[in-house]
């Protein structure tokens, strides 16, 4: 097998004072075939490192704050692209791979305190461009379009069950935020949207867009929308949002 390294530096910046920093960096060896590599920061908890190492396997690899190895997992991954999203809470962080544009799905999820992980997959028929997601311990939430706009498909892995929901948003919809508050039990969301017109209105020729504004729009967590707010009020509760 020819043996390729990937040298991934990490740097940590350490202030004294005023204006003093001493910065840390690290090499880690990746052997095999690695075809891609991505760094995710946690803050105080350090850093992942996810890379595939060859066609049918990858490495996940957990540093803490001071960039010591404190796990290594190696896992069956056969997927060619990248994770299309992933999420981070206190005790897992979770990935999504999708294949043949988008038909089927692969997530995995990680613990950060050990590195041992649950894989789960299933397959999408019917059309939908998925945009963002949320995964709960047993389902996960997956919002984008399909032929009637804005929606989600929601998949049960325990029933292993899949279903549509619209998420009642008129016109040429983009997500823009999609974050589960934990707290309230609810999803917050930003959507783009676009409504589109005719130059002949009868027969759908001449299109163009006649309006293009923002949505806010708050979710349970079957997709079940609780209330979207008009979008002169965008600026502020955006704003809310990122505090």
């Amino acid at each position: 097998m020819m043996r390729k390294t990937a040298f991934i530096v990490f740097l940590l910046a350490y202030s004294f004072g005023v204006s003093a920093q001493v910065l840390k960096t690290i090499e880690y060896e990746i052997s095999g075939r690695p075809t891609w590599q991505q760094l995710i920061p946690l803050g105080d908890k350090g850093v992942i490192l996810f890379a595939k190492k060859d066609v049918t396997k990858a490495v996940i690899v957990k540093f803490d704050a001071e960039l010591n190895k404190t796990w290594e997992s190696e896992i069956f991954l056969d997927a060619e692209k990248k994770p299309t999203a992933f999420t981070v809470d206190n005790e897992h962080i979770t990935f999504m791979f999708s294949e043949t544009q988008g038909m089927y799905y692969q997530v995995f999820s990680i613990s950060l305190k050990d590195g041992k992980f649950d894989n789960k997959g299933f397959e999408l028929r019917e059309f939908f461009q998925d945009q963002d997601y949320v995964f709960f311990k047993d389902r996960i939430l997956m919002a984008g379009v399909n032929e009637k706009g804005a929606a989600f498909y929601k998949f049960d892995f325990n029933q292993d069950l899949g279903q549509f929901v619209q998420a009642e948003l008129t016109g040429k919809a983009q997500v823009q935020y999609f974050r589960y508050d934990a707290s309230r039990n609810t999803i917050e969301s930003l959507w783009a949207i676009k409504e589109a017109g005719y130059t002949n209105e009868k027969k759908k020729k001449g299109e163009f867009i006649k309006d293009a504004y923002v949505v806010y729009a708050k979710y349970d967590t079957s997709g079940r929308l609780i209330i979207k707010t008009p979008s002169h009020l965008m600026p502020v509760i955006f704003r809310l949002l990122l505090l």
